[in-house]
Parts: C-alpha cells; sequence; structure tokens
C-alpha cells in the first residue's frame, strides 16, 4: 500500500537496515557561519550563565569580580553589576524567575539575587567549593554541589527557597561537580569527578538510590527530555547515557576534554563543549516512541500505522516491527510523528524506530488473523423451536467462538482445520426474531473479526 505524500510530511526514501551509529558531529569556532550578535563586556573570568524563564535577562556570573552582571537581552547591554561572594561559578534561576542562585566557589557559599531588585537577598553556607547548582522544576530547592576540602568535599547541599536555608546535606564521598534535576522533580543526577560516578539522588528523601560507573573525571551533566542522563567525562572524551534503569545504555566518543552539556527542548540533540579541543560536539539522541496506532492488523501486513514520539526526524529512519522492516515511511515536518506501513507478520512484535542516535524503546504490535468470510450455509432455513445442525462455509473460519444467529448464538460449534468450514446449531427463533419465526443474519467471529452475514429463516 502506498500513501499520498500531503503537505507537512515528507518521504523517507530507501528504507535500509542502519549501519553503525555515527560519529558525533564537531563544530569548531572556525566553522561558525554566522558572527556573533554582539561582544557585550562583563566582569573578569566569566563562568557561568543563566536566561531568565521569559527570555528577558541574562545572569553572567564572573569570578574575576566577585559580581554577576545582568544583560538585558533586547538592548544586548549590562543593566546592572551584582556583588556576591568570592569567585562565583554556577548560576540558576527559579521557574518564576523571581530569584537566581550563583555558587560562590571560594566564599562557601551561595548567593540569592532578586531579580526584581537586581540585590542580594541572601547569603547562605554550604560546603567548600560550591560549585553546581540546580533548581527543582517546582522552584522549592536548589542543589549545590561542592568540590573542594574535607569534610565537605563530594556533599550536595539542598536549599529550601522558602526559607533560604539548607534543609539536607547528603554526602558523596567524591568531589561533586555538576547537577542535573529531571522534569518530575523526584530526581537529581551529580557527578563525581574523582570516584568516576553519578549519584542519583532521590529528592524525596534526599538519600542516593544509586551509583553508575560512568567514565574518567565526569563533570557536566544534562537530562532529556524523556529521562536519560547525558554525563562529559572530560579525561576520557567521552559522553556516557545512563538510561532510566540506572544504567550507562551507551558511550559516545567526542572532542578533547568535553565539560559541559545541554539538551535541546525537543530533546532531539545535546551539545557538548570539548574545553580542550576547543570544539563543540553536537550528538544525534536516541528516539523515543510515546504512541502506536492502531496497534493491530491483519497477519498479511500493509497496515499505516502512525507512531508518534521524539527525536524521529532524520532521513536514515528506519522502522521495524520485530525483525522484518516496515516500508513507505514518512515523517512529518516537526519530526514527531512517522507513519510507516506494517509488513507481514503472526503474533506480538516490538515495534521500534532507529535513527543515527540508537534504537528507540519498544511498544507491541498485534498480528491478527484475516477477517473471516462466508460463502455458504446449509439448511439456510429450519424450524422456529431451532436445535438445526448448519453447515457455514467460507475462508479464514479458524479459531470461530462465535457463530450469531440474529441476537442469538448457536451451539455446539466446530470448525475444520483448513478453516473453510463451521458446523454450528441454531438457537430456538423465539427471542431471536418476532414470534420465533422468519429470516435473521448469520455470522462467524474469530480472532481475526466478524464475518459479511448470510440469511437463515426459521419457519
Amino acid at each position: 500500500m502506498d500513501m499520498d505524500l500531503r503537505p507537512g510530511w515528507r518521504r523517507l526514501r530507501g528504507a535500509k537496515r542502519p549501519s553503525a551509529p555515527r560519529e558525533p558531529a564537531l563544530v569548531s569556532p572556525a566553522g561558525v557561519p554566522a558572527p556573533a550578535l554582539a561582544s557585550i563586556f562583563v566582569g573578569g573570568d566569566p563562568a557561568g550563565v543563566a536566561i531568565t524563564p521569559d527570555g528577558s535577562h541574562a545572569y553572567i556570573t564572573n569570578q574575576g569580580s566577585d559580581a554577576v552582571s545582568v544583560i538585558d537581552t533586547a538592548t544586548a547591554a549590562v543593566s546592572a553589576t551584582i556583588a556576591v561572594g568570592s569567585a562565583p561559578v554556577g548560576v540558576a534561576i527559579t521557574p518564576d524567575g523571581s530569584h537566581a542562585y550563583v555558587t560562590n566557589a571560594r566564599g562557601g557559599t551561595v548567593s540569592v539575587i532578586d531579580t526584581a531588585t537586581a540585590a542580594v537577598s541572601a547569603t547562605i553556607a554550604v560546603g567548600t567549593g560550591p560549585v553546581g547548582v540546580a533548581i527543582t522544576p517546582d522552584g522549592s530547592h536548589a542543589y549545590v554541589t561542592t568540590s573542594e576540602g574535607e569534610p565537605t568535599a563530594g556533599t550536595v547541599s539542598v536549599i529550601d527557597t522558602a526559607t533560604d536555608t539548607v534543609s539536607a546535606t547528603i554526602t558523596l564521598g567524591s568531589p561533586s561537580f555538576g547537577v542535573a534535576i529531571t522534569a518530575d522533580g523526584i530526581g537529581a543526577y551529580v557527578t563525581n569527578a574523582d570516584l568516576g560516578t553519578v549519584s542519583l539522588i532521590d529528592a524525596t528523601t534526599n538519600t542516593v538510590s544509586a551509583s553508575v560507573t560512568v567514565g574518567i573525571v565526569p563533570v557536566g551533566v544534562a537530562i532529556t527530555p524523556d529521562g536519560s542522563a547525558y554525563v562529559a567525562n572530560s579525561a576520557s572524551d567521552t559522553v556516557s547515557v545512563i538510561d532510566a534503569t540506572a544504567t550507562v545504555s551507551a558511550t559516545i566518543t567526542v572532542g578533547s576534554g568535553p565539560a559541559g552539556v545541554a539538551i535541546t527542548p525537543d530533546g532531539s540533540q545535546a551539545y557538548v563543549t570539548n574545553s580542550d579541543a576547543g570544539t563543540v560536539s553536537v550528538i544525534p539522541m536516541r528516539p523515543a516512541v510515546t504512541t502506536i496506532s492502531p496497534t493491530q492488523g491483519p497477519t498479511t501486513g500493509g497496515t499505516v500505522v502512525t507512531i508518534t514520539g521524539a527525536s524521529l526526524d532524520e532521513v536514515t529512519t528506519v522502522v521495524n516491527f520485530g525483525p522484518d522492516l516496515a516500508t513507505n515511511l514518512f515523517l512529518s515536518a516537526a519530526g514527531t510523528q512517522l507513519r510507516a506501513t506494517s509488513p507481514g507478520g503472526a503474533g506480538t512484535v516490538a515495534v521500534t524506530v532507529t535513527t543515527s542516535g540508537g534504537t528507540s524503546n519498544a511498544l507491541p504490535f498485534s498480528y491478527l488473523p484475516p477477517a473471516p468470510a462466508l460463502t455458504g450455509i446449509a439448511p439456510d432455513q429450519g424450524p422456529k423451536v431451532g436445535r438445526t445442525q448448519v453447515t457455514i462455509s467460507g475462508t479464514n473460519l479458524g479459531g470461530a467462538t462465535v457463530v450469531s444467529f440474529g441476537h442469538g448464538s448457536a451451539t455446539g460449534v466446530l470448525f475444520n482445520p483448513a478453516g473453510t468450514e463451521v458446523l454450528a446449531t441454531a438457537p430456538p427463533g423465539l427471542g431471536v426474531t418476532p414470534g420465533g419465526v422468519g429470516r435473521v443474519p448469520v455470522t462467524v467471529t474469530t480472532p481475526g473479526g466478524t464475518s459479511n452475514a448470510l440469511d437463515f429463516t426459521y419457519r
């Protein structure tokens, strides 16, 4: 079965089994086609940056001048300079945009900036060498990592943003750097540089729920919309992908000295800064499938299935129904839906989408036998008391479960191995047809569906 190409969809040609996933693209400063829109002078040794939710301002931490520069994004000019603690590094802004939390690496504190007044509203003592900071999606807590000093190295300070006090301290045992919060707010991922691990923190209890071994000197971490974590390993030049089961599902080679990692809002790509190489690696994401419709079709194939998910937008996309490839692939312009024609098959199989970013999760598709078709019934009449044994002829009658005479059901249903005949005993006509006499439709139901109808007359 072929399909018309409609507006907003494009056909993917030459569906083949994919080769090994491609290496991430490397983007160097010299390869950027457009110049910077503006160069803005801020403080000394700028480090961290965060954008307000409405996009109106950018907050820049300046390690060398112990200050935060606030940039008005409409004018590309510094609108305020705010003195904070010593050597500010990390910065995160609450979801409502009301406050910015800044880690002061040499001060052992976090400065809380009221964005309405551009002033520090609180200073919170945490562990020595605070670096990373992330805020929960509901804005209720900030998680701050520490990278230096005993006995506080390798701790996470949990700040209650309502009171701006430390409500919990989580010990990790190694200098920690990056921190990211899951979209549902119930988990945090923290990189432990010396141990080569990532700690998974249960944010409901503020305890470590798992430790995952990754590469050498993990630093940056970011979480995809589907809950996978991408970890930049600065000494092994790799990115580890941790799936929802707290298992490293992939290790991706990138440039030299990867440090920062960020995920695009649609979850389609990861950007990794390679500090030693002076490049950025762009990693295509593993596709994610959320729904398929319909979820069943005939064993002969030919069912047009719509697959909805994320990161489906690639010309190398292939769709598998179990071991077999789908055909006639069409991709929506947004890259969130695929249409594919099922191959022939049997039973229930796993449907997956594969791109250069990997293979998606699987959703089930069930193959149903072809629908039954009736060609004859003999005899085609009988007494209203019922008990007439009839032979029904047709195709695909194997597995017959119900033979209906109007609103009544036959008894003693049997079918031959070839699926071409069904034997059944007619029910009484009374209750099936007015007065127990007259013509009623006879149908056969199998796992493949319900057949066409033939007439049987009660007399």
